[in-house]
């Protein structure tokens, strides 16, 4: 009803039809926009749109496409700037938009994987390292158990499932624990010192707590969904919104300029992300190209994936490139980002 009185105040006449489907698609790229990018990790359907097929959520946004012939003026400008919308705040798609005229002397490449505890094998990772020219690398889920080889002459330290590994000497060692207690690895982030020729660079891993274990228990296998169910969802939620806290205080008490790589287990649209990492940059949403999804899953035959691992810079440090490297056999690909100091 309230879509064809919109329609008949547009006076849009024999075309009413596709400008009321039009005006749907309108109001559903707006209701999608706003729980994702506003409430996402606020309100459980939110968090749940958060991490969900954003594909298949921004597909209604065809529909105004296939009748833009008959569309009125008004109606067009809508589906227009709703498909603007969509392709910001559901898919998440970024330009590689800053510094584009910076020309630095000197950029260090960072590499940051969760390896899944090297379920693929560490070959593939091996031979990107070498290929890739990386100056830095940071694991997580890493396990000591599985060999892994770098470069000759490379400084390594790892804490339980956290890894750092730079071309450079490491000194300064030290982590932020995870404060819940039994199977959870011990340290939820760790912190180095790469000494180069030109200065010390700061750097830190982490890897935060995962959503995986309420969103999965809401997936029913009659329904699709169970909201009567949510919540797993949302005591999960709670936790990772303190530990999110938590960490980020962590590094803000240390003064300077950093370097962070890692598995945030939330894409850059959770709320988390913007109250708590709000004084770094994130290298992927400044310059780099398309929706970057760096983790993949696979529910009830559909396989989509999603942005949540990072690297970020504060302080001096900025992002001149940034993109997703290849499969190495992880439900994550690698991250990469070329970095300089300014």
């Amino acid at each position: 009803m309230v879509i064809f009185i919109l329609s008949k105040k547009i006076n849009i006449g024999r075309g009413w039809l596709a400008n009321s489907v039009a005006i749907g698609v309108v109001c559903w790229s707006v209701c999608v926009v706003v729980l994702i990018r506003f409430l996402g990790d606020r309100w459980w359907p939110g968090t749940l749109l958060l991490f969900s097929p954003r594909v298949l959520l921004a597909l209604p946004i065809l529909a105004g496409l296939v009748v833009w012939p008959w569309l009125a003026k008004p109606v067009k400008v809508a589906v227009l700037a709703a498909s603007i919308a969509v392709c910001w705040g559901v898919l998440g798609f970024c330009l590689p938009l800053g510094h584009l005229l910076a020309s630095p002397a000197k950029t260090y490449r960072v590499l940051t994987c969760n390896v899944a505890n090297w379920a693929g094998g560490a070959e593939r990772l091996e031979r990107l390292v070498a290929e890739s020219g990386a100056d830095f690398v940071m694991l997580q889920e890493y396990d000591d158990r599985t060999r892994f080889t770098l470069p000759d002459a490379w400084s390594v330290h790892h804490e339980g499932e956290l890894l750092v590994a730079s071309r450079y000497p490491l000194k300064n060692f030290s982590i932020v624990p995870r404060e819940l207690p039994g199977r959870w690895p011990r340290a939820v982030g760790l912190f180095a010192e790469a000494v180069t020729p030109e200065r010390t660079i700061r750097l830190y891993t982490l890897h935060l707590l995962s959503p995986r274990y309420g969103l999965d228990r809401m997936i029913d296998s009659r329904t699709g969904l169970a909201p009567s169910r949510c919540d797993l969802l949302v005591e999960e939620t709670a936790k990772r919104e303190s530990e999110s806290e938590r960490v980020a205080r962590a590094i803000d008490e240390k003064d300077g300029s950093f370097l962070v790589g890692g598995d945030f287990n939330m894409p850059v649209e959770s709320y988390f992300f913007r109250q708590h990492w709000h004084s770094f940059y994130d290298a992927f949403s400044t310059v780099g190209f398309g929706i970057g999804y760096t983790c993949f899953v696979e529910k009830r035959g559909i396989r989509f994936g999603s942005r949540v691992d990072h690297v970020l810079t504060r302080g001096t440090w900025h992002a001149l490139r940034c993109w997703v490297g290849p499969d190495v056999g992880s439900d994550h690909r690698p991250l990469l980002a070329d970095v300089y100091w300014e």
